[in-house]
């Protein structure tokens, strides 16, 4: 291991503790202008947001901002569920997804660790999303179907920045995660996979009332994954809010065959910028 020091550090109770850090209710004048030091360092894009800067209580209600209604147009029948570099679209050879130049790790393990394999599910192809600090948090259905189940799996927290993604061994499979399990009502299946890093103190479903991950009970108990079936499946519009992070991490999501076979997936591998509703099978051009 590279990063010796970092294996030893208590990732998950550092992350708790900043998360509950970031909710607190400072001071209306300090909050403000730590706030506005934190958009202009992170180089954050206030003007889609739907409220003020001032309007933000907490340094975690400004990460996990709402946008205004309008400001992600969806396009087509599959979309970019999140705001993030496009790091990987690319077909699953034997059962194997991508994680960073010659490094990959096992899908079944990071879709079904710790409970029974779907035996239905065929995955063939992969893509892969980061999201930076700066962008926007919340994760949208990429499209219309039912929500058949939620997962949760616990893990480690290690970042999933670039510098680590290329040296952790397997590291989407160690972190906490969360999987939604979603078909097009057409046929086909995915698995979207929101998957937690350093410094995420909590991820959100909106689909399980009251749950959050990496919290307090958490850091003390070694429980294992937690399901949420549903006794019967969720319609689900493209674009639909899925759950959010409270700071940047990864979003995987997992097409089994029908679905390669339906979308002209594009071969991607160049780390490219992508927005929440943007065509997910249309080739994405470099910022200029």
């Amino acid at each position: 291991m590279r990063y010796p020091l970092l294996s030893l550090l208590p990732k998950n109770l550092e992350s708790y503790v900043l998360g509950k850090a970031s909710r607190l209710a400072w001071p209306r004048a300090f909050t403000r202008v730590m706030n506005a030091a934190l958009v202009k360092l992170l180089k954050i894009d206030m003007s889609e947001a739907a409220k003020r800067l001032d309007d933000y209580p907490s340094f975690e209600d400004l990460f996990t901002r709402a946008l205004k209604e309008g400001a992600r147009p969806i396009q087509g029948d599959l979309c970019s569920p999140c705001d993030s570099i496009l790091r990987y679209s690319q077909p699953i050879d034997r059962g194997q997804g991508i994680q960073a130049k010659g490094l990959y790790y096992p899908v079944n393990e990071l879709l079904f660790a710790g409970g029974p394999v779907d035996k239905t599910f065929r995955p063939s192809w992969l893509c892969s999303f980061y999201l930076a600090p700066h962008h926007y948090h919340r994760v949208h259905a990429p499209f219309s179907g039912f929500l058949h189940s939620v997962r949760y799996v616990p893990g480690e927290l290690w970042p999933v920045n670039d510098t680590f993604v290329k040296v952790v061994p397997r590291l989407f499979c160690r972190n906490e995660r969360v999987v939604f399990e979603l078909t097009q009502k057409d046929g086909g299946k995915a698995y979207l996979v929101m998957v937690g890093a350093l410094n995420v103190g909590r991820m959100k479903v909106n689909a399980v009332n009251f749950f959050e991950t990496n919290n307090l009970s958490r850091q003390f108990s070694n429980r294992g994954p937690k399901n949420f079936p549903f006794a019967h499946p969720r319609n689900m519009e493209i674009g639909e809010e899925l759950g959010m992070f409270m700071l940047g991490s990864s979003v995987i999501i997992v097409f089994d065959d029908i679905l390669s076979k339906r979308f002209p997936f594009k071969r991607i591998s160049q780390g490219l910028p992508i927005k929440m509703g943007e065509k997910l099978i249309a080739p994405v051009e470099k910022a200029s």
